[in-house]
């Protein structure tokens, strides 16, 4: 292998992967990733757990990783697009039966959050992404190939259209990033983490929506139309990045019900965006009061997180 060169994508110097606390930003990145890497929305998976969108692999017929067709060569250096299989495929598990003992024929997939965690627990661990300067390794320039090139970047693009390549064929990195003694070590974490971590990011992007939504008003943009095209931008992030969040178990209000039916009235030019804001910003303030003793918990631990 060659030399390690790293670029900078997305995230700044000192920058952990795990949790986000600013929705703009959540929102920039997803979009910036998109037109970056060529990759259509739907094949990327957005949440405020990493602070990077991660491509979602599909499995081939014959139980590998299928190309990225739609991928623009030149991000082809970025490793997300190169995770080895048990990185870019969810664990499958084997439920078990808990009414006759042993494990049952049914099975659960990797839930989003578990599987988020796990692959930025990995990408740290391997040096792939350094948060100390938020780089990212080059994996083609590890591989001997320069992307900025226009014939390497021809060559990339003939094997993403599947024509063989030798030195493409060969890239894996499992070596790099899987610890051949203990290799399900990430998973054991992440599965532990989350219970923690995704509370902790309900509250923090929760009060980080109603920042931002306060910044924009009190930069004097709140107009009744800047509100509303505000207010549906918003609930959008508030309805991806909170949907799992429990109903309220003293009142049962379902938060992110709450979160639907203020923007499906937001719709209406006729209703009172004024009131259908101070709901959505008490329900966010709800949220992000109720899971801070998550946040607080691992305040200040994020370099022990990602160790």
């Amino acid at each position: 292998m060659s030399e390690i060169k790293r670029r900078t994508f997305l995230n700044e110097p000192g920058e952990q992967l795990l949790l986000t606390s600013d929705p703009v930003e959540y929102i920039r990145r997803f979009d910036d990733f998109i037109e970056a890497s060529g990759l259509p929305a739907e094949s990327l998976l957005a949440t405020p757990l990493i602070g990077t969108p991660l491509p979602v692999a599909k499995r081939t017929p014959s139980g590998g990783i299928g190309r990225w067709v739609t991928a623009d060569p030149a991000f082809m250096w970025h490793p997300l697009m190169w995770l080895p299989q048990h990185l870019a495929l969810r664990y499958r598990y084997r439920l078990i039966d808990d009414q006759h003992g042993g494990t049952s024929d049914d099975t659960d997939i990797e839930s989003d959050s578990i599987w988020a965690i796990r692959v930025a627990l990995e990408l740290v661990n391997s040096g792939l992404y350094n948060p100390d300067d938020g780089t990212w390794v080059d994996v083609l320039a590890l591989h001997g190939l320069d992307v900025e090139n226009p014939v390497d970047q021809a060559r990339v693009e003939l094997w993403l259209k599947g024509s063989p390549d030798e030195v493409l064929d060969s890239i894996d990195l499992t070596d790099l990033v899987r610890l051949p003694g203990d290799p399900e070590w990430a998973l054991r974490a992440a599965a532990d983490l989350a219970e923690v971590l995704v509370p902790a990011e309900w509250s923090l992007i929760s009060a980080g929506i109603i920042e931002a939504v306060e910044g924009q008003v009190n930069a004097g943009n709140d107009s009744d139309g800047s509100l509303r095209a505000l207010l549906n931008v918003m609930s959008q992030v508030a309805a991806q990045a909170l949907h799992d969040v429990p109903a309220d178990p003293e009142t049962g209000v379902d938060y992110i019900d709450l979160v639907g039916i203020v923007q499906e009235a937001a719709q209406d030019p006729t209703s009172d965006i004024r009131y259908l804001l101070d709901t959505f910003l008490e329900a966010l303030g709800e949220i992000a009061a109720d899971y801070l003793p998550s946040l607080q918990a691992i305040t200040g631990s994020e370099l022990a997180l990602e160790s």
